[in-house]
Formats: C-alpha cells, structure tokens, sequence
C-alpha cells in the first residue's frame, strides 16, 4: 500500500510539473529597465531580458512587469541619473561664471 501511494505522488509530482513548465514557459525574466514611455495612455518600459542580447528587449506595457521591485529599482536609478545630470549642470554654469568673472 505505502509503495502504491509513493507511486501516485511521483506521477501527481511529475503531471505538477508539467503544468508548472508549461503554464510559465512563456515568462522571462528581467535583467534590467532601459527606459520608459507613454503610448495610448499606458506607461511601457523598454525591457531588456535576462540572457539575451540587448536586440531583443522589448517595449513591455506595466502590467508585464510582474515584480514591483524592478519598477522601484528603475525609478531609483531615473532618479539619481537625473540629480546627477543637475549637479553636472549646475557645476558647468559655475565653471563658465568664474571664467567670466576672471576676465573682469
């Protein structure tokens, strides 16, 4: 009896599986967002997919994105790129100000 119910629960693990394989066959994974745009009202992120090259990433509406924390990580990075941009600008207007105030 013991043996014949180890048997059902391999074949039930082994049809699990199966389910499993094939329900998420078509789910990749995210390496990393690229960047983002609104098309028809809708925020897409351009998506580059884990193992494959950079050709093949993707515009991917929101919804696609199945872990908030990507989205997050995003915003985090789009956030400190542009601060950084505003300190560069800001230190090149300084530069150009005491070039012209040197001349003076």
């Amino acid at each position: 009896m013991k043996k014949n119910l180890e048997k059902v629960k391999k074949i039930k693990k082994k049809k699990l599986n199966k389910v499993i394989s094939q329900l998420f066959k078509d789910i990749y994974e995210v390496e990393l967002l690229l960047d983002e745009r609104t098309k028809n009202g809708k925020k897409e992120y351009l998506v580059k997919w884990k193992n494959y090259s950079l050709d093949s990433s993707t515009w991917e509406p929101e919804e696609n994105i199945l872990h908030e924390k990507i989205i997050k990580d995003y915003e985090k990075l789009k956030a400190e790129v542009e601060m950084d941009h505003r300190i560069y600008e800001l230190a090149k207007k300084k530069r150009r100000m005491d070039s012209i105030y040197s001349t003076m």
